[in-house]
Formats: C-alpha cells, structure tokens, sequence
C-alpha cells in the first residue's frame, strides 16, 4: 500500500473514531445518546481504588425523585416532586441549581417521586410528569414554552405508579404514550405541543417505560411496552404496526391477582432484534421484526434474567442485567443475544441498575447502594473495585450516567460525581 494512501485510510479511521466519541458522549436522554446503556469513554480505569474512584463533588439539594440525568453543555437536567408538582432542575457541573421549573402535577399514590429524565433537543426540555403532563421547558433560562395536561385531553389509563416515561425527540415530533381509552401514542409539535398525529387505542394501560425507536426497512419503528403488550407504531403516521402480548407469557405467582405486572424496563434493540425484560418471574423475550418492520415474530424466552427495573444492556453478543427473586433481592445474569442461553448467574448483594462503558460494567445496587465495576465477560463475573454510596436517602433507584471520565450517581435528593479515566 502506498504511504500517501495509507495516511489516507487512517486518517478516515480516526475521523470515524472521533466523530462516535463525540456523540456517544453527548448525553442527551435516558440511558445515553441510544438509551441502550451504552457509553464510549477514553483510558478508562482497569480497576477502582478499595475505597472507589475519587470523588470530585457531590450535592445534597435536590427535591426527591429517582430520575436519571440529561447532560449538555456542562449543565446537569433531572427531575425532583416538590409538594404536589414535578420540577425540572438544572445545575452547573458541580452542583449549583441554575434554575428550577415547575411542568406537571405529580403522581399522588405510591412512590410519588419524579422518575422522568428529560430529554433535551435544540435548546429545549421535553418531559412528562407523574400524572401524565407533557411539557417543554427552554433549556437556558427554564422558562415553561407549553405545557398539555395529559390525563384530562387523551385519558390516560394509570397503574399503581403513574408515568415514568422520559420522551422521544424524533425531527419535528416530541412522542408521549397515554396508552388510554382514547389512543396509545401521540405525536406533538415539539414548538407549540399541537397534535400532528394519535393513534388508535389498543385497550391496555399505561407501564413505566421508555420507550426506543428501531429503523428498519426504511421505516422508523417505535417500540413500547404497556401493562400488558409489546407494540410497535410507525412514526411517520401513527399507526400501529404491530402488537405482541407479552402478559401471555406471564407464569409466575402474580397471573392474575390484583397486584399489577411491573414492567419498567426500555426494550433494548439491535439490528432487526428487540429484547424485552420484566421482573415478577415474568421471562424475557426476544422478537425479530419481519415484512418490513410490519410484524414480529418470537425468536427465545428466558425464565432466568427476569430484571425488575435496571435495565439490561448488550456488550458483543451477550446480555447482562440482574434478575427478580423477590423485592429486595435478585442475582446478576449473562445471556447469549442470539440464543437466551445462560451464561451464569452470580451474587452480588441485590439486584440494580446497570450500564456498559466501553467493555465494562458498572452496577449499582438498589438496596445498600454499592456500586461495582466489573469485566463484562460472559466466560465469569469478575469484580474490579466497589465503593458505597455515601450521600442520600432511600432507595438506589436512579441510572448512573457516565460523561467526558466522570460517572454521576443520583440517590433520591444527593448527587455525586467520581472520575473513572486516566484523565486528570
């Protein structure tokens, strides 16, 4: 190969490398620039201090909420319940509240705390409240732009714990699921809020997810879990291209019974692939799009990896999360992608969330909040450092969120920043 060519080449190939650091850093919505999980960082610790990484900062102020974090432009997002209403807060990279808004009414039954992670596009918020309000704040000044009172205009069919769907920006469109006896999802003027599209019912009730959009065969799918289904709606019209019932696949002790099904968890997608997971012993389930994108089919079930609300992630051709054996305790597991077939399922103090920075894992345990960082590996379950977390109060439930070396942990009303590069 000539020299001239060869500096060619390379210089492409850094340019690509470049360019999907860039974006992958740029923390947008939940779970990162994807909402798989996933995060690309550079020289990476190969192992943590006993006491942990170093803490750089850390802030107690926060109203109450198990939101995770939107970052952009070194200014922090979230989400916290003051009195009876949901606010959006935004903070300097180490700590002081810029501004705070008020944007919905919040859940008023169980677990009340905000769960929304605010999505952010072009200079602008877009969130949902625990009662089902969707609204869009400026970014700089948190001045409310509009604001739809959800539960009144599309009735909105609620289970125990309200909403706790963090919105999809696609090009025009802001993209909210009532699922409720008037439509399942509609799409709004992400400038004003006016409709452009709802779809029709599907007759089930609101979950607590997130949605993913999946493109395929020229069609840009968004896929969605209700109380009791799997759907898939064609962003372009609104229509319902698909539905899969996963309650059907349901065994365990809660079939049938007045405690409802608990799915919490975004689909995770890949290819032609869909993934979907749920605590309770409900198994997971992969489906395969077909006929365009206008169908699924079942590809495997798994009664193993039943992940209560921490998500999974897929590094390679495996999947790890931790699984359900009751409420305050579940094991981590490995999967094959292709196959469901388990890997290993190991313990590690409980059950949690989950996310993947490069070919790592970082789990944070719901119950004592340690948080681990591991070898994503699906030959063993290799533990490279723990620490706990010192700061907040009640229950591990917030994302961890990694950016430009550091990771952010929320714990209800404390957030704290630890570096996890080489970088100093």
């Amino acid at each position: 190969m000539k020299k001239k060519h060869f500096l060619l080449i390379t210089t492409i190939i850094f340019m690509v490398i470049k360019t999907s650091f860039v974006l992958a850093q740029n923390v947008t919505q939940w779970r990162g620039s994807e909402r798989n999980g996933a995060y690309l960082e550079k020289e990476l610790l190969n192992d943590w201090p006993v006491t942990g990484p170093e803490m750089l900062w850390s802030f107690e102020g926060l109203h109450p909420g198990y939101s995770s974090l939107c970052i952009v432009d070194n200014v922090i997002y979230t989400t916290g319940k003051k009195d009876s209403m949901d606010v959006c807060i935004a903070l300097e990279l180490k700590g002081k509240i810029l501004w705070e808004t008020e944007y919905g009414r919040a859940w008023n039954g169980s677990f009340p705390d905000a769960r929304c992670t605010p999505t952010y596009n072009n200079g602008k918020l877009y969130l949902s409240s625990g009662y089902g309000d969707v609204a869009c704040i400026d970014a700089k000044t948190g001045a409310l732009v509009w604001q739809i009172k959800g539960m009144e205009k599309w009735d909105i069919r609620f289970w125990t714990w309200g909403c706790a769907e963090s919105l999809i920006v696609l090009e025009d469109m802001v993209i909210f699921n009532p699922i409720g006896n008037k439509t399942t999802t509609v799409a709004l003027n992400k400038e004003d809020g006016e409709v452009i599209w709802e779809s029709e019912s599907i007759h089930d009730s609101m979950a607590y997810v997130s949605p993913v959009v999946v493109e395929h065969a020229n069609k840009k799918i968004m896929v969605n879990v209700s109380a009791s289904n799997i759907y898939g709606v064609d962003l372009q019209d609104g229509e319902i291209v698909w539905i899969f019932n996963y309650y059907d696949l349901y065994t365990g002790k809660s079939k049938n019974a007045d405690f409802p099904i608990s799915n919490c968890n975004s689909p995770l997608v890949h290819d032609n692939r869909i993934y979907v997971t749920s605590g309770y012993d409900h198994c997971g389930v992969m489906l395969a799009l077909k006929h365009g994108g206008t169908a699924v089919e079942q590809v495997w079930t798994d009664t193993i990896m039943d992940t209560h609300m921490g998500g999974v992630v897929k590094v390679g051709d495996y999947l790890y999360g931790s699984n359900w054996i009751n409420n305050a305790k579940g094991n981590w597991v490995c999967l094959d992608w292709n196959t469901g077939a388990v890997q290993w399922e190991e313990t590690w103090n409980s059950k949690g969330c989950i996310i993947a920075v490069n070919d790592k894992l970082i789990l944070y345990d719901e119950k004592r909040g340690e948080v681990a960082l591991t070898e994503a590996s699906p030959e063993y379950f290799k533990l490279l450092g723990s620490f706990k977390v010192p700061l907040g109060k009640g229950r591990h439930w917030s994302c961890p969120v990694v950016q430009n070396g550091v990771l952010y942990i929320r714990h209800n009303n404390a957030l704290m920043a630890y570096r996890i590069t080489n970088d100093n």
